[in-house]
């Protein structure tokens, strides 16, 4: 797979993607979670896990190719399996003990730009090519607004805030970046 099908991956049917002879296999396994917009239950058993764990670029394509329709419709997270040595899931919600100590940087993207601001960040995450030190970025998130989505990146260490160590497309909306570490949440709880 080129680097170009990669970055614009429409040009390929979710047929060619899946069907591959050749798959490209991840670092790491990833979640794809779902949250409902009018879910007001925030517990653990309120995310869902949508899938197999992904291992492959071939089967982030091929879910993307299904979802990318709904992006703007509800929450979705591309998190971790684990972290470190926790071979557990990494929930997307800041009170999970290996989200707790870190945080997200935020961007605030047009609807209309969403599902291509999404994907250009996953693909950077996944093959871990977002920053030098990949393993600190546990998850990606985004949450639908009225007239935009919040897109956050969320590391594992709240101390390593700084945004210049990030990779992102060269899009106007990556450049206004904010950060929130999710021990601020809880003291606001």
């Amino acid at each position: 797979m080129s680097e170009k099908e990669l970055i614009a991956p429409e040009t390929m049917t979710v047929e060619e993607v899946t069907q591959t002879t050749h798959n490209h296999p991840l670092n790491d396994r990833w979640w794809l979670w779902m949250h409902g917009m009018r879910d007001t239950d925030y517990s653990k058993n309120s995310y869902k896990r949508i899938g197999d764990p992904i291992t492959t670029v071939e089967q982030y394509l091929g879910l993307w190719y299904k979802l990318q329709s709904c992006v703007s419709d509800s929450m979705f997270f591309l998190m971790r399996h684990g972290h470190g040595n926790d071979d557990e899931p990494i929930y997307p919600m800041w009170e999970d003990q290996q989200c707790s100590k870190g945080g997200a940087w935020k961007f605030r993207v047009p609807l209309e730009e969403a599902t291509e601001a999404f994907h250009e960040i996953a693909i950077r995450l996944i093959g871990e090519t977002i920053t030098d030190i990949p393993g600190e970025i546990i998850g990606l998130s985004i949450s639908p607004k009225k007239k935009a989505v919040t897109i956050r990146v969320w590391n594992s260490d709240d101390s390593k805030r700084d945004h210049s160590q990030l990779r992102l497309p060269d899009k106007e909306h990556f450049k206004e970046v904010l950060y929130d570490a999710h021990q601020d949440y809880a003291k606001n709880k």
